[in-house]
């Protein structure tokens, strides 16, 4: 996948995660959507991650 290029100063992105938030833009989820999901998806202290409720 062809990622564009974003102008972004004194920044850092992550360009897998640039990626996986292209890819839930092109099948259509929100922000909300997503942000939901890593909220409810957060790694635990033991480096985990929980299981969706």
């Amino acid at each position: 996948m062809d990622i564009p290029h974003i102008e972004v100063k004194n920044s850092f992105i992550d360009r897998e995660w640039l990626r996986l938030l292209i890819e839930a833009k092109k099948i259509g989820l929100t922000p909300a959507e997503i942000r939901k999901f890593l909220n409810e998806n957060k790694e635990t202290k033991k480096g985990h991650y929980s299981a969706p409720s």
